[in-house]
């Protein structure tokens, strides 16, 4: 949080410009060499930026594998409903997935156990590896 203006208060969403703002104004301070030395590596570490574009990687490879999800769940209810499978079908195929997945845990429990609101998609808080796991079992050919 940072303060702005007249007492008010706005959280840091963007770390990496919140940091050359900062250094900026490190350097209108005219400080002594020692203090700029200081808060130029406190504000322009090399090791925090690259953590900050690791975390902004994994961020878009998480996007893209729910993308990726999403658009195989598309294609197999698709082929499900062309088979005539309805809607409660289709749910209960993906719940027996989940179940076997999470190790016989159902999707309820799951969103019970990782604190998730009922209304809201397991998928949107799974890890990316879990992601693509689950994209993997969606196209998997189905035996008999």
């Amino acid at each position: 949080m940072v303060m702005i203006g007249s007492e008010g208060l706005r959280e840091i969403t963007d770390v990496g410009s919140f940091s050359l703002c900062l250094l900026l104004d490190c350097s209108k301070w005219r400080l002594t060499q020692g203090a700029y030395s200081i808060c130029s590596n406190l504000f322009c570490n090399p090791n925090k930026k690259q953590e900050i574009l690791e975390k902004r990687i994994g961020e878009l490879e998480r996007l893209e594998a729910r993308k990726k999800l999403t658009q195989t769940e598309k294609e197999l209810s698709t082929t499900l409903y062309e088979h005539g499978i309805d809607d409660q079908g289709f749910a209960r195929i993906r719940s027996k997935g989940d179940q076997a997945l999470f190790g016989g845990r159902t999707t309820i429990e799951m969103k019970k156990k990782l604190g998730i609101p009922a209304a809201r998609l397991l998928a949107d808080f799974l890890p990316t590896i879990t992601i693509k796991l689950r994209i993997l079992l969606v196209k998997s050919p189905i035996s008999t």
